[in-house]
């Protein structure tokens, strides 16, 4: 069983999401970490120390990261295929790489044009980690 912090959600922040899986108290409650799902244009500016406290509250519980990439719309931001807006993953797969080498993954928001494109840069991004 796992939760997904979104901050539209009632589990809105790395914060939040720690007083659930603490308040719970099972080890079969995981984290679903998606990035881009914490992020509103509100909180653009603070990503990297936002992304560092996810990691740093939550690594351990971490089970499935879910990579896509984002543009701000107006007053929102919309979810598009990783590789194709302003995200920037190093944070992220240097998390993955130095304590979740075997987690899964998953690429979100992509299409039968653009998937090979996003997974391959990913990869290459990792690669030079």
């Amino acid at each position: 069983m796992a939760i997904e912090p979104v901050w539209k959600h009632i589990v809105c922040t790395p914060e939040r999401a720690r007083t659930v899986l603490d308040a719970i108290g099972s080890r079969n409650l995981r984290i679903i970490f998606d990035p881009v799902n914490i992020l509103y244009p509100g909180n653009l500016k603070e990503r990297e120390e936002l992304f560092d406290r996810a990691i740093n509250l939550l690594g351990d519980d971490i089970a499935v990261v879910h990579l896509k990439d984002y543009v701000v719309q107006g007053d929102d931001l919309k979810s598009i295929a990783a590789g194709t807006g302003e995200m920037d993953y190093k944070q992220i797969l240097s998390f993955m790489k130095a304590r979740k080498p075997y987690i899964q993954t998953t690429l979100e928001n992509t299409t039968n044009e653009n998937a090979v494109q996003s997974r391959e840069m990913l990869e290459e991004l990792y690669r030079g980690l």
